[in-house]
């Protein structure tokens, strides 16, 4: 999955999408700061967990 993400970001900068490109930039900054990116994680699992299985 990793490497899968690595790919699509690089995709991404070379076409250059505008929206890609924010988002990759707020991840970097997100990920300077452990705490904020344990919460927005922590936010992420509980979205995950709530969705129904279909």
């Amino acid at each position: 999955m990793a490497e899968q993400s690595k790919q699509h970001a690089m995709e991404m900068h070379q076409q250059p999408d505008k929206a890609h490109l924010k988002a990759m930039a707020d991840m970097s900054e997100l990920m300077q700061d452990p705490a904020a990116m344990q919460q927005w994680f922590n936010l992420k699992k509980k979205q995950f967990d709530s969705l129904q299985d279909k």
